[in-house]
């Protein structure tokens, strides 16, 4: 079975602190955000002797620790001890650790920082900006990413956004989001953190990857878990902007969407309040957005959950944003009318979370058909920009028919007042 270790450093110059005997019951992956490690050290294990815990974990002196987890000398975690906490009665010391991304939330956008950028650049100007300050650098390298999607942003440091809020907002807002992970990488001796970022989507497809998880196979556990209850619906309503003094109704902007090939195979009719969308006056685009929402969530949804070896594939040779193949032969999915097994996707792991004890995997997956909603996110915008320019045509073709009306007006009020004069005079000249 492989062997874990865990190592201590500190978190500005990496420096080596200590080997610890860690206990973990947590050890997340993530995308888009930061994953957890959370464990202890048990204070009377040997393997302590001579160790300064306190100073390895938490010292009193402001500096942070930063904990890396090693399976057979590779790194397959790494993060930020945030906090640690002595146990009197158990002899030990509760740790919780986040990966690198937690910082982000640490820090300010204390500069007013504007594009435009390509997104990607935009991503990376702002951590690099964070990076650049005293004391504020984790050696977070930049990923070389390019692409020539400007966008015009505007970041104000009076607003006082954390610098995770703000690559939130130029990572999701708009109609070109993208995938972001920090990833750690190397060995005990060799550590690197990376600026990931994808766009529209991170990670390799399941052609490019080859992963493949069977069960009977390297899949340990499985469960799948439909749920007609939590989200799913089969109309949907959903809320606009409020309407104008012009408008003859007081009431916002409201429309439903219908799953009618459902209701027509038997479904029950089942109801669900959707998004506000309060900026959303065009009726037409707030129908296409609450359309394709509820194909999201028209059927049952479905949560596949899966427990797979930490050997073959092994563990760091995947990361969340990869796809992989799932195949899985049970009474449960009945086999095809040619003894193919019926449940055989491609699917996306979200997350991940190591169980160092097991040496297995429990993976976070959902459908792949995220690349197909990002496609369908790219119809959507091109039928909404379409929307916006006829908008812009007929606004404009207002003004113009305003404008010729406001002359029309002068050139009247102005002949009506030559005729007054005209009439004045001629009163005065009798």
């Amino acid at each position: 079975m492989s062997r874990y270790s865990y190592l201590t450093t500190d978190l500005l110059t990496d420096r080596d602190v200590a080997e610890i005997p860690f206990q973990s019951e947590v050890m997340d992956r993530t995308m888009n955000g930061y994953g957890e490690c959370r464990g202890s050290v048990d204070l009377r294990d040997d393997a302590l002797k001579g160790i300064d815990v306190k100073a390895a974990l938490a010292p009193n002196d402001g500096r942070l620790r930063a904990l890396y987890v090693l399976r057979d000398d590779v790194i397959v975690w790494g993060g930020i001890i945030w906090r640690a906490t002595r146990v009197q009665s158990s002899r030990r010391v509760q740790v919780q650790a986040y990966e690198p991304g937690s910082y982000f939330d640490k820090r300010l956008v204390t500069e007013d920082v504007h594009g435009p950028l390509g997104r990607l650049a935009a991503a990376r100007l702002l951590i690099s900006t964070m990076q650049a300050e005293p004391n504020g650098s984790l050696r977070i390298r930049p990923a070389d990413d390019d692409d020539g999607s400007e966008i015009h942003y505007r970041l104000w440091r009076a607003d006082l956004l954390t610098v995770g809020e703000a690559l939130t907002q130029i990572a999701e807002n708009g109609d070109d989001p993208f995938d972001w992970r920090i990833d750690t990488q190397g060995d005990s001796d060799n550590r690197t953190r990376y600026l990931r970022l994808g766009r529209p989507l991170l990670g390799r497809t399941a052609e490019q990857s080859g992963l493949v998880f069977e069960s009977p196979g390297n899949i340990t556990e499985w469960t799948d878990d439909l749920d007609a209850w939590s989200e799913s619906a089969t109309q949907r309503w959903d809320v606009g902007a409020e309407r104008t003094p012009d408008d003859d109704s007081d009431d916002p902007l409201i429309v439903s969407v219908t799953d009618s090939a459902a209701l027509d195979a038997g479904a029950p009719l089942v109801q669900t309040a959707g998004t506000d969308w309060p900026e959303e006056d065009n009726e037409q685009a707030l129908m296409l957005r609450a359309r394709d929402h509820q194909r999201q969530h028209s059927l049952p949804v479905e949560t596949f959950e899966v427990e797979v070896t930490g050997d073959d594939p092994g563990i760091g040779s995947y990361l969340p944003g990869d796809e992989a193949r799932f195949i899985v032969r049970d009474d449960w999915h009945k086999p095809l009318s040619n003894g193919e097994p019926s449940f055989d996707r491609v699917l996306r792991i979200y997350g991940m979370s190591i169980n160092p004890d097991t040496d297995r995997v429990q993976l976070t997956v959902g459908d792949s058909t995220k690349r197909q909603i990002v496609r369908r996110r790219e119809r959507l915008n091109r039928r909404l920009a379409e929307l916006e320019r006829r908008d812009r045509i007929k606004a404009r073709e207002l003004r113009k028919a305003k404008r010729v009306a406001e002359r029309a007006a002068k050139e009247a009020a102005a002949a009506k007042e030559a005729a007054d004069k005209l009439a004045k005079a001629s009163g005065d000249g009798a």
